[in-house]
C-alpha cells in the first residue's frame, strides 16, 4: 500500500501514545499484583496485560501495512520496526489469555513457595527475606 511520510509518522506517533498509556496501566497493575498477591490483584493485572497485548497486536498488524524501506525518517523507521515485533501478542485471543494467566500463576506460586530450614527442617522459609538473607550471609558449603 502506498503512504505518505506524514501518514506513517502520524501512525507511529499515535501508536506510541496509545501503547505508552496502556503499558503504564499494565505496569501499575502488575506491580500491585507482585506486591500484594491475591486472586483479585492477579485478575486485574492479567486483564491489563491482555488489554495491552491486544492493542500491541492491533497496532502491530497495522504497522505491517507500511514498508519501512520506504520510510525516510530513520527514527520513524526504527519505531515502525519495533511496532511490527508484537511477540506473544500474536497468539490467538484465547491462547493469549491462557498464557497471561499461566505467567501470573507461576509468579504467584514462586512468590508463595516455602521451603524447610536446612538444619532442623522445622521452620518454613520464604524466598524473601529468609532464603535471600541466608544465601547472602551463609559461608557454610553444606
Amino acid at each position: 500500500a502506498e503512504f505518505t511520510q506524514e501518514e506513517v509518522k502520524s501512525f507511529v506517533l499515535d501508536a506510541e501514545k496509545q501503547l505508552q498509556a496502556e503499558s503504564h496501566k499494565a505496569t501499575i497493575a502488575s506491580w500491585n499484583f507482585e506486591s500484594n498477591i491475591t486472586d483479585a490483584t492477579q485478575a486485574i493485572s492479567s486483564a491489563a496485560q491482555e488489554k495491552f497485548d491486544k492493542l500491541s497486536k492491533k497496532l502491530g498488524k497495522k504497522a505491517m501495512e507500511f514498508d519501512e524501506d520506504k520510510v525516510k525518517d530513520s527514527d520513524i523507521r526504527r519505531k515502525l520496526m519495533f511496532l511490527k515485533n508484537i511477540g506473544t501478542a500474536i497468539l490467538p485471543d484465547k491462547t493469549l489469555k491462557e498464557f497471561i494467566k499461566l505467567k501470573a500463576d507461576m509468579g504467584a506460586i514462586y512468590s508463595k513457595a516455602k521451603v524447610k530450614e536446612y538444619y532442623n527442617l522445622k521452620e518454613d522459609y520464604s524466598l524473601e527475606p529468609h532464603l535471600t538473607e541466608s544465601l547472602a550471609t551463609s559461608r557454610d558449603p553444606d
